[in-house]
């Protein structure tokens, strides 16, 4: 499955994440990650704003895996979604993308006045484990007032597994 490269198959490879049975699913969902092709990124993106929960899981993993920006918004997007699972896969996959401007954006969260945000950025951020996060998410977690959004920063600078962050959380 890996080595096809003929566009339709492409197509109808994306096609079984959503229609084929668990085993198909998974052997496609394999094949399109080993490829890294880019033209599969748009029929991606198309699965993953679809309702099939466990086609837009691997959707988003593959689009993580294959690194296109032009994953970001839907992904971004997608840290809104009321299913946990979703907000956490396409939060990796966003870390996967490695984009610079992805970590500043949700840096630029934190400062937000709505609670939901601030917590949808400090979970994203622990799962991207940037170093660019640690000084803005110790900063947040001195004056934060709720219980919720503490927790998060310190579960998300754990993540992050870095020494600096030990002593500081010592000293808060």
């Amino acid at each position: 499955l890996a080595s096809i490269t003929y566009l339709p198959a492409i197509e109808s490879l994306i096609e079984v994440l959503t229609s084929g049975g668990k085993k198909s699913r998974e052997q496609v969902a394999q094949a399109l990650s080993a490829r890294k092709d880019l033209r599969a990124v748009e029929p991606l993106i198309t699965v993953f704003k679809g309702r099939d929960t466990d086609a837009r899981l691997k959707a988003a993993r593959i689009l993580g895996y294959i690194g296109d920006r032009r994953a970001v918004d839907v992904l971004v997007a997608a840290l809104k979604d009321g299913n946990k699972d979703i907000r956490i896969t396409a939060g990796n996959a966003l870390a996967a993308i490695k984009d610079p401007q992805i970590v500043n954006r949700f840096i630029a969260g934190l400062q937000d006045k709505d609670a939901n945000k601030r917590q949808y950025a400090v979970e994203t951020l622990g799962a991207f484990r940037d170093l660019r996060a640690i000084k803005p998410l110790l900063l947040l977690l001195q004056r934060e007032k709720e219980n919720s959004i503490r927790a998060a920063i310190v579960q998300a600078l754990g993540s992050i597994k870095d020494p600096q962050v030990v002593e500081a959380l010592i000293v808060i």
